[in-house]
């Protein structure tokens, strides 16, 4: 059988489409394992927003299951269409409570009608003052993608709008002080941003789409119509030509001749394809088939394995609810890991009742046949002895299992997540014979793995935590690997 490949998976859907990409990191090179554009029904996603949840979860659980893969971390890219991006630009004192001033800015500004929004930035310093990236999406959303991705793998690492990744790659190609446009289509939606380098400057929605221009119902005349004012903002900052690149999440095939077209009806800018194979140009990808790989999962799969774990990035994503998602696997697990040492405790008792009987047996056979002579007298003291310290062993196994049915678990594991200091997550936990709890993880500060130890100790389920070791990650140099163990009061009450 084929071992699993451990991998970094990237999608991204339209209302027509699901597409994934699956990388997987080979320092200093980062290689594409896979990747497949499905289908989807016509209403599993309406507007970007995902209709039908379960079966996204089936694309995603067959594109794993076909490619066997490990998946180790997730990003999705969000459609245009289901995002806004917005820049503002803040002076030094509002940077200080950048959260509060871009809140407030935006306070009247309802892209998703009464949805409730989800909302992150980035900031950039410039040479006097600060401009942040404002991304919005609505929480219905948001949710339903996290929900999909928990019941896949158990966590999303990154939920993003599909430009934001790809302005990340174009880093590496266009130099800091360079003004260009980026014309992003999705197959019912589009966008025209200017950039400075690979920073977003402005960024528009256009009234057409991938599919009204390969149709012909958006004319040469009427696309012009549209950029016009953004090209003239963009020509007033810009001495010399300016470079149009056009991307979408379609097929290579479409994006080059919707290029073609774009190329007739523009004829002061300089437009280029921007397809999978151009964008990945200067960075460190391989595999085959890049050429006709969609951008969007690409581009987000990478964003992601070049990044630490635990970097801030845009990532639309309730912190509420990632911590109800976290509590609810965290008391899943538990609940899990209780049955199966119950079921453990009474596979061991089936043994020794086994044995009993046997030693029985024997006694009551010795008994019928004693005549009060010397070999037999010492066998019979031999029997009584194995009996009774088999005995005491059945006694012993059975107070254990009594006690463990009698643990709240969920209590318990709820207990130590809800003592989770910030910037620590748990790996795995699990429990011991002799009554402790084994805690491992990652940490980006030393210190707050012992305040962790310290405030287990004080819990009304634990004697006591002890740090039995932290060390540095071998493959992240800002995380460190911890782990602890705490004493159970159950070690008082069945006295193992």
């Amino acid at each position: 059988m084929r071992r699993q490949t451990p991998s970094i998976l990237g999608a991204h859907w339209d209302d027509t489409s699901f597409s994934m990409v699956a990388l997987h990191t080979q320092r200093p090179q980062i290689k594409v394992l896979a990747w497949d554009r499905e289908p989807v029904a016509p209403g599993d996603i309406i507007d970007g927003v995902i209709q039908n949840p379960k079966a996204i979860q089936r694309h995603l659980q067959r594109f794993i299951h076909n490619h066997r893969l490990n998946v180790e971390r997730m990003a999705f890219a969000l459609p245009l269409q289901a995002t806004r991006l917005t820049v503002l630009e803040l002076s030094n004192e509002q940077r200080v409570h950048a959260s509060e001033v871009i809140r407030e800015q935006l306070e009247h500004c309802k892209p998703f009608g009464r949805a409730r929004v989800m909302n992150d930035h980035v900031l950039y310093e410039l040479e006097q003052g600060w401009r942040a990236l404002n991304a919005m999406a609505p929480q219905p959303g948001s949710d339903i993608a996290l929900d999909i991705a928990c019941y896949c793998i158990g966590h999303l690492d990154r939920l993003s709008p599909m430009l934001w990744p790809i302005l990340e790659g174009l880093k590496e190609s266009l130099s800091s002080e360079e003004r260009s446009l980026l014309l992003t289509l999705n197959e019912q939606a589009a966008s025209l941003s200017v950039l400075q380098g690979h920073r977003l400057l402005f960024n528009q929605s256009l009234n057409l789409s991938l599919t009204s221009l390969l149709q012909g119902e958006t004319s040469a005349q009427a696309l012009a119509t549209m950029v016009t004012p953004v090209l003239n903002y963009a020509q007033s900052m810009q001495n010399g030509a300016l470079t149009l690149r056009v991307t979408s999440a379609g097929r290579y095939e479409d994006l080059r001749d919707v290029t073609l077209k774009i190329r007739h009806a523009l004829k002061d800018v300089q437009v280029k394809t921007l397809g999978a194979v151009q964008w990945s140009k200067p960075l460190a990808l391989t595999g085959e088939g890049l050429k006709h790989c969609p951008l969007p999962p690409l581009a987000a799969a990478w964003e992601l394995a070049r990044t630490d774990r635990l970097k801030p990035g845009l990532h639309l994503v309730s912190p509420y609810r990632l911590q109800e998602v976290r509590t609810t696997r965290q008391i899943s697990l538990t609940s899990k890991i209780a049955v199966a040492l119950i079921l453990l405790i009474g596979l061991l008792t089936v043994p020794l009742q086994w044995k009993l009987q046997a030693v029985q047996a024997g006694y009551n056979s010795l008994t019928e046949q004693i005549d009060h002579s010397s070999p037999i007298a010492t066998e019979i003291k031999k029997l009584n002895q194995a009996l009774e310290e088999t005995q005491k062993n059945i006694d012993s196994y059975q107070q254990i299992y009594q006690g463990l049915k009698q643990i709240n678990w969920p209590a318990l594991i709820t207990d130590v997540v809800q003592r989770l200091p910030q910037n620590t997550r748990l790996a795995e936990i699990w429990s011991t014979p002799d009554g402790q709890l084994i805690l491992t993880g990652q940490t980006l500060e030393e210190k707050r793995i012992h305040e962790f130890s310290q405030d287990l100790a004080s819990s009304p389920h634990f004697d006591n935590a002890v740090v039995d070791e932290v060390s540095a990650n071998p493959q992240q140099k800002a995380v460190m690997d911890f782990r602890l163990t705490i004493n159970l009061h159950l070690i008082e009450r069945i006295q193992l």
